[in-house]
């Protein structure tokens, strides 16, 4: 009933013909590869449940003709989110992964601004993966399919 709705039509006259349970609402999974995206948001957050910080990136895709994992357009804009832990444990180190993320905009020697002014707008380029649904093993909650940044891509030298 959905697709055969024009363009442009008030849809309220015709909802009470429409089976709601049929209608597919996760938001569309950006097929996995590399993409532009251009940093919305940045902010240092507390994690509720182990009590450690992160740094909390809104990443805004900004490559033109990019899918969703069916094969339909995802527009520039579509939002991923992207987590760096800031704390160390035995086999991770945060400020290598800060390094990399600074690598990835091109200037890994840049200090690391804690006001987060100098990444807002910038351009970024970022290998995405569609992670499945999952279950957390500790709290039995459910969490739906979901795309995440699987590394930032350094972006070429002249000599490369």
């Amino acid at each position: 009933m959905e697709d055969q709705i024009q363009s442009g039509t008030d849809v309220f006259d015709v909802l009470s013909n429409v089976d709601l349970s049929e209608v597919d609402t996760q938001m569309p999974l950006l097929k996995n590869g590399a993409y532009d995206f251009t940093i919305a948001e940045m902010s240092r957050e507390l994690s509720e449940r182990s009590g450690g910080t992160y740094l909390l990136l809104v990443l805004k895709l900004a490559t033109d003709g990019a899918e969703d994992i069916k094969g339909n357009p995802i527009n520039p804009g579509y939002p991923v989110r992207h987590i760096i832990s800031l704390v160390k444990k035995d086999k991770y180190d945060p400020i290598r992964n800060i390094a990399q993320f600074h690598e990835a905009l091109g200037n890994k020697a840049m200090q690391f601004d804690p006001t987060f002014e100098a990444y807002i707008g910038q351009t970024i380029t970022a290998k995405t993966k569609v992670e499945p649904e999952r279950e957390d093993k500790d709290t039995g909650e459910v969490y739906q399919a979901t795309v995440r940044v699987a590394s930032f891509v350094r972006p070429k030298t002249d000599s490369e």
